[in-house]
């Protein structure tokens, strides 16, 4: 699928080419070569997109669902305790918003992703050998992007982890607070629990835009060296045309060629972050789906014959959210 808007550029430079050289009688003949090739562009485009987007779908399902089934049964053979020091409105908003989101990368993230890297492959490789030099020059931003995205991504995953935590949190809070609304009003806390849910978003938020910012500062420069260079290799592209080392087929494959690789190289970076996004919601769900219960679910020593009467001494108990208060202390 990534390949195709390459071929386009081909099956054009070669038209355009033609063009400027036939008679007034071919222009018809070269006109309909060139629409017909551009039919058969669309036919496959067609059919390479529902293969794509239907298998793709189909292991997003697949890798959701199993997600989903791993981390509910996790849960369930959590210890109590467990439960005292994890809200369940958080674990309720992993299982939906989290899950989903370290799968949507599986479906239409990793299409995007793997389509553009083939365009790149693609438009490098005919681009190189149609003209090395014009080609060089339109990928001489490629270190810089590298560079760019290799100071900022640590920053970026930071973030955006810490903003997935902070959402479950409010989530977490609201669910809460709806769940027991009858004891809050009973006890007269709604502006209290108005003002916790508040401060909550306002955390959210600000991790958001700090996030947004950082985006900006990332793509921002990228763009700008991806398309100057794309300029500077169009005025050399323009300087060998007027010299006669390029034809004008040459000049429009190459732009073409190196125009569509940049493109593929701009998805791939804007992908790069909903990549983050699903590691961090995916760092989220593992600590779940890999804990160990303090009380095994199954299995255990029992004894085979229990007779009399149990008590219990010397019995200190502290809840494991307060770890530090003592509840039963020798008792």
């Amino acid at each position: 699928m990534g390949v195709i808007p390459v071929i386009f550029f081909y099956f054009m430079g070669n038209g355009l080419g033609s063009l400027t050289t036939a008679s007034p009688a071919e222009v018809s003949r070269v006109t309909t070569e060139l629409g017909l090739n551009i039919t058969y562009i669309a036919i496959a485009s067609a059919f390479c997109g529902f293969l794509s987007n239907f298998f793709f779908s189909i292991a997003s399902q697949l890798i959701n669902n199993k997600i989903k089934q791993s981390y509910y049964e996790s849960c369930i053979k959590q210890e109590v305790g467990f439960f005292d020091i994890k809200k369940g409105g958080a674990l309720a908003h992993a299982l939906s918003d989290d899950c989903n989101k370290a799968t949507d990368v599986y479906s239409t993230h990793l299409q995007t992703f793997t389509q553009s890297i083939c365009q790149v492959i693609a438009g490098f490789i005919l681009a190189m050998v149609t003209g090395y030099a014009m080609a060089l020059i339109a990928l001489s931003s490629v270190p810089l992007m590298i560079l760019i995205m290799g100071v900022f991504r640590r920053l970026l995953g930071f973030l955006a982890t810490k903003t997935a935590m902070l959402t479950s949190d409010s989530v977490a809070t609201a669910n809460e607070v709806i769940g027991s609304m009858r004891t809050v009003r009973s006890m007269g806390g709604e502006e209290k629990e108005i003002e916790r849910y508040t401060n909550n978003l306002n955390k959210v938020r600000y991790f958001a835009l700090f996030n947004s910012l950082m985006k900006g500062l990332t793509l921002g420069p990228i763009f700008f060296f991806i398309w100057g260079a794309i300029s500077l290799a169009s005025w050399f592209g323009g300087q060998q045309l007027q010299a006669g080392n390029y034809t004008v087929s040459t000049f429009v494959k190459i732009f073409g060629f190196s125009v569509m690789q940049i493109i593929g190289l701009i998805q791939c970076l804007t992908v790069i972050p909903e990549f983050i996004k699903a590691q961090a919601s995916s760092a989220l769900l593992l600590k779940v789906i890999l804990r160990k219960p303090g009380i095994p679910f199954r299995g255990g020593a029992s004894p085979d014959n229990l007779v009399g009467k149990i008590s219990f001494k010397d019995v200190t108990f502290r809840y494991p959210a307060r770890p530090n208060v003592a509840v039963l202390k020798n008792f």
